[in-house]
């Protein structure tokens, strides 16, 4: 069944991915960016209500998939109150929009596996039933974020919560994903003299935006007919380390000589007093998503990155 999807961010690594893959499943999709629209994305800041209620207004989606975000723990907790508007304040716009009679759509809030501590995931990984505990500024925003939807939802809205972990993908800057731009770390520790420490501490789960765009269509189609449960969360569930990830890039990079990156140091300890708290294993469970019969399977991140760095080298990256 067509329907009209509004995807919000939909020139980020994620969005994109979102945005293609709805097009492609027959719906009628519009998307929004700000600082890189270009094609036939609306530019439009989002947090001028009345640019937003009037693209609302116009295009009246029966689904909104909200992909903005800052999602960058570090600039975060530099400054807290833009990150707070952008992820808290914005999603309490959207979910009283979403309940609105004149534009009613149910909205579909992408959140973060950073809701939880990671210091002690369940057997199988976190579910929804799993009580939330953020450690950083950023995750405190995306789980106020996840509170604003669920009044919404107490309220007479519709949609459900998604949480995902790193993400990685298609990206236009290698920067676009914290998984891609390692890749820019281990050339650079090759090349030089300098001892640069990466974090072999923390367990990553790293999940391309491909899949969780396709489990976005599947979820939004069964929004239509049934009640989604409030949160929902998917995964890859393959772990690695960034130092293990950067060992990964430096042993499969398609060089005609050895990447050295013994210069790169592992840290084996979690974060110091003054570092951003990241937790240590935020594992998620996906069977919640199992449970409604939609496809949880995922892209092999090692297969994927054989590809990705064979394209790059043929492009003389």
């Amino acid at each position: 069944m067509s329907s009209r999807v509004l995807i919000t961010g939909a020139s980020g690594m994620l969005g994109r991915a979102v945005y293609a893959a709805f097009n492609a499943a027959g719906h009628n999709v519009k998307g929004t960016a700000f600082t890189r629209a270009e094609g036939d994305l609306v530019k439009i800041d989002l947090q001028d209500k009345k640019a937003l209620d009037e693209l609302l207004k116009e295009f009246r989606p029966e689904i909104v998939v909200h992909c903005a975000a800052e999602r960058r723990p570090d600039v975060a907790e530099k400054d807290p109150e833009a990150a707070r508007r952008l992820n808290v304040d914005l999603v309490e716009t959207l979910s009283g929009l979403s309940r609105s009679p004149e534009h009613p759509f149910a909205l579909l809030y992408i959140s973060t596996d950073y809701v939880f501590d990671g210091q002690n995931p369940p057997s199988g990984g976190y579910t929804s039933k799993d009580p939330v505990n953020p450690t950083n500024e950023y995750a405190k925003t995306k789980e106020a974020g996840e509170q604003a939807v669920l009044a919404g939802l107490k309220a007479g809205g519709t949609g459900t919560v998604l949480r995902v972990p790193v993400l990685y993908g298609d990206v236009k800057f290698n920067a676009e994903s914290a998984i891609t731009i390692l890749l820019d770390v281990v050339l650079d520790v090759s090349k030089g003299d300098k001892e640069v420490k990466m974090d072999a501490w923390a367990l990553r789960r790293p999940t391309n935006v491909a899949d969780v765009a396709r489990v976005l269509v599947d979820i939004a189609d069964k929004s239509l007919s049934t009640t989604l449960p409030p949160i929902l969360s998917f995964s890859a569930q393959p772990h690695f380390t960034k130092y293990k990830i950067c060992q990964l890039f430096a042993e499969i990079y398609p060089s005609a000589t050895f990447l050295d990156i013994s210069k790169l140091i592992p840290v084996t300890e979690g974060p110091k007093e003054g570092e951003t708290i990241r937790p240590r294993d935020c594992w998620l469970s996906n069977a919640e998503l199992e449970e409604l019969g939609i496809d949880t399977s995922a892209t092999d991140f090692v297969q994927w990155t054989k590809q990705w760095l064979m394209s790059k080298r043929e492009q003389g990256v």
